[in-house]
């Protein structure tokens, strides 16, 4: 997670300056705020590896609802051949089905109108410990013009 911090760092000082993740590159991080109100416009993320979210719930914290959110730039583009894998199954295994936020039983109208219980959802390795709110993969807060194009989330 250092080294994005650094790398942002550099890049905010120079306009149209290019962040760059490279191919067949893993990154693992917990939550990050690439944050603008003093960079330069026009920074381009380029994303051609993969950026992998934590599983590790310690890393997360209480009240944290974005994992990669850029805040406060102007002109920001998020592009390249890359994926970010926020290991959604990880937050949407472990919540069981009676959540009053995601109530999917609510959601469910059976085609001959008779009740029937949904399958119990695989239980994940973390067992409950992860935060019952499940936060946003990317997040674009306070920018002007935000880009995001080719990548896989």
């Amino acid at each position: 997670m250092q080294a994005f911090h650094d790398t942002w760092a550099a890049a905010c000082r120079v306009e149209a300056s290019t962040m760059l993740v490279p191919a067949w590159y893993i990154f693992k991080t917990g939550p990050i705020l690439f944050s603008g109100p003093y960079c330069k416009p026009n920074i381009v993320f380029q994303l051609d590896g993969t950026i992998i979210a934590t599983t590790d719930p310690k890393a997360w914290g209480t009240g944290l609802f974005e994992w990669l959110e850029f805040s406060k730039l102007v002109g920001i583009t998020i592009q390249g051949k890359g994926i970010i894998d926020g290991k959604g199954s990880v937050w949407w295994q472990d919540q069981p089905f009676d959540d009053p936020i995601d109530n999917e039983e609510k959601l469910i109208i059976p085609l001959n109108h008779t009740t029937v219980s949904p399958p119990m959802p695989i239980q994940s390795e973390m067992a409950g410990k992860m935060p019952s709110i499940k936060p946003t993969a990317l997040r674009f807060y306070g920018s002007v013009n935000p880009t995001v194009t080719g990548i896989t989330i």
